[in-house]
């Protein structure tokens, strides 16, 4: 997959194909759209899908920013007459007397984050924003310029059809356009795929058809999977009838049924936030720098001025309870597990300062976090916590009690208990219920690869059926898991205690409970 610097990654012909047709099927069995816009041309893999499924009949529109990509659309369609081009910047295009609105906007809009956005294009894009009354806040990526954008060029019965990032669904900051989309079509449609397209891209794409009028109004899922004679096919997933607000669309990975289900069943759990504080771990501003392995503090000869660290998730495995021999272990396999500390160092000796001078001369302390310090060498607020969640998931969420008092990153969040009723076995044993479990499925945000991720307030807003249980049980929770490294057998021990015997949920229901979070789980990482 070709990308280019500003974020380009092509479309598949596979797939721009797949889609147009989609279209075709769905809404354009009668008639054809008189006019398409494709926003982001690229090297024309849409405008190519749109002459070859809607024929001459659709007069073609195709902009591109990048003259050179330009230039081949326009010598590849030379002879065609229904296709026109420019060269543009998208959200410079505006509508003339020669150029009325489009029946079908289609296409791949640029992913570009907002550091990476050019000046003058964050200054269209938040203006785009506050001429639409969207918050300037909220402008964290191109595609969503050219999103509020494209609405603006459409018919009153207009279509938008869109490749876009999954965050669309999930992220606080797509709530704004989630909110204007949801005002101004009737239909809305959202196409997942169950491989990745684009490889490189390394984050979820979904397809957004978004139609101003409609009479099958709502909130519609659609999966595009492999069929048995390995096609590409659609199959309708579900349903919403009204199109929700102020909320999350991701819907699209649990029937509405099967979310009303285990909504029921939480809605009288109080929230992990309820139970205990929570906050980020250690911020180095640098691991690399301030993170090093025993041989190497050795070599460097401050061994001395070091504390034991968790550097990230994979470091934890087949255990709730993190203990010093755990942390052996890591150690005996010389992983980056001591933090070089000089918070209570006023006077550098020649080895520390040979250490610091290696660090400024590749502009370490120029980085922003270290920057920002009196003495850029010196890691702050180094408090460890009761327990660790850490908030990077590839199986299963990791909630586990810190027996060594060790520190960690910001890979996770500390733990702390807010008061004495509760305490932090009880805690982490109750969390690794099915029904805590799905909705850590479903309140986080997905990434390429099938990785998880929550962040601090999804994870606080958990809602937990805690339980108090005796350290003997937690023990005996922890044991399972470091005999069998099979995850599926803790929860099932969990689920046993806390949803048949302690809630009463009957044998039938836990199994369906399961195979919920079996089967998001299953599709996440697949």
């Amino acid at each position: 997959m070709y990308k280019q610097k500003n974020g380009i990654y092509y479309t598949p012909e596979e797939i721009s194909l797949l889609v147009t047709n989609y279209l075709k099927v769905k809404f354009y069995k009668k008639n054809t759209p008189k006019k398409v816009l494709e926003p982001s041309a690229g090297e024309g893999s849409f405008v190519d899908s749109v002459i070859k499924i809607f024929g001459q009949n659709a007069q073609v529109y195709a902009i591109e920013k990048n003259l050179r990509i330009l230039k081949k659309i326009q010598k590849k369609y030379s002879k065609i007459k229904n296709v026109s081009t420019q060269n543009s910047d998208f959200l410079d295009f505006s509508l003339s007397k020669k150029c009325h609105k489009f029946d079908l906007i289609i296409g791949n809009p640029p992913f570009v984050k907002k550091n990476n956005i050019s000046k003058k294009q964050l200054k269209k894009g938040r203006s785009l924003y506050e001429n639409n009354n969207l918050p300037i806040t909220d402008f964290h990526n191109l595609w969503l310029a050219f999103v509020v954008h494209s609405i603006n060029q459409l018919t009153d019965n207009g279509l938008i059809a869109f490749i876009l990032p999954s965050e669309l669904l999930q992220v606080c900051y797509a709530k704004s356009i989630r909110n204007y989309l949801a005002k101004r079509f009737q239909y809305i449609e959202v196409v997942k795929f169950n491989e990745d397209v684009f490889i490189d891209l390394q984050q979820n794409v979904i397809v957004l058809i978004c139609k101003k009028r409609s009479k099958n109004k709502g909130l519609h899922y659609t999966l595009l999977q492999s069929s048995k004679e390995k096609k590409l096919c659609f199959k309708h997933l579900d349903s919403i009838k009204n199109i929700p607000m102020n909320c999350k669309w991701t819907n699209s990975r649990i029937r509405s049924t099967n979310q009303s289900f285990i909504d029921k069943l939480t809605k009288g759990f109080p929230k992990i936030d309820e139970i205990c504080n929570s906050a980020a771990g250690v911020v180095t501003g640098a691991n690399q720098f301030f993170l090093k392995s025993s041989n190497e503090l050795s070599l460097l000869g401050i061994s001395q001025y070091s504390k034991p660290i968790l550097q990230k998730g994979t470091f934890v495995s087949n255990t709730i309870n993190f203990k010093k021999s755990d942390f052996e272990l890591i150690n005996d396999q010389q992983k980056s597990c001591y933090l070089v500390d000089l918070t209570k160092t006023a006077n550098l000796g020649k080895k520390l300062s040979l250490y610091i001078k290696s660090g400024e001369k590749e502009d370490i302390h120029m980085r922003f976090k270290c920057r920002e310090r009196g003495r850029w060498f010196v890691v702050p607020n180094l408090q460890t916590g009761e327990g660790y969640f850490f908030k990077r998931i590839h199986k299963y969420p990791k909630l586990v009690k810190n027996e060594f008092n060790i520190l960690a990153t910001d890979t996770a969040y500390r733990v702390n208990m807010r008061c004495k009723i509760h305490d932090i076995y009880s805690l982490i044993f109750s969390f690794y219920n099915s029904l805590t479990l799905i909705q850590s499925e479903l309140g986080g945000r997905t990434y390429g690869g099938g990785v998880l991720e929550l962040t601090p307030n999804e994870f606080k807003r958990l809602p937990i059926p805690y339980t108090k249980v005796s350290k003997s049980i937690f023990n005996q929770a922890d044991k399972i898991i470091r005999t069998t490294n099979d995850m599926e057998k803790l929860i099932d021990f969990v689920d046993d205690i806390i949803l048949f015997k302690r809630f009463n949920i009957p044998k039938k229901t836990v199994v369906r409970i399961k195979n919920i979070r079996k089967n998001l789980m299953h599709e996440r990482v697949m």
